[in-house]
């Protein structure tokens, strides 16, 4: 199930090509949104300390603690589902790590890659 749930988060986004140009604390806080064919649009709106996740399509709201390795990397823990239902339960121990690879304007690329799952992907985000 973590896989489809990984598998699932992988068709979320499409990646596009940046320019090289990396000031990732701009891109620590705030609203952004992901659109996918598949699943809609998911805005996340992301604290210096938590990540929430809405996706009115699939009908769901989460949450995650975050924290910062460094400007440009943090990790998702303790996933909560805070409306609707999900078939994805995160164990207490499981870790999501994003990275942010690029950036260019108000779009970022992403590496996504987690303690659970071997997948790795680079989806795009863009913050509004």
């Amino acid at each position: 199930m973590k896989s489809f749930f990984f598998l699932a988060i992988l068709t979320f986004l499409s990646s596009i090509s940046f320019a090289q140009s990396l000031d990732c604390k701009k891109m620590q806080v705030g609203k952004f949104e992901l659109t996918s064919k598949t699943s809609g649009t998911t805005i996340i709106e992301r604290t210096k300390n938590t990540q929430t996740e809405t996706n009115e399509t699939m009908n769901l709201k989460t949450s995650y603690d975050l924290v910062w390795i460094n400007e440009c990397r943090y990790e998702l823990r303790n996933r909560k589902v805070l409306e609707g239902t999900s078939k994805f339960v995160m164990q207490p121990t499981d870790v999501i790590t994003v990275e942010i690879i690029k950036i260019e304007d108000t779009k970022l690329l992403v590496k996504v890659t987690s303690n659970f799952s071997d997948k790795v992907a680079e989806v795009e985000i863009s913050k509004i």
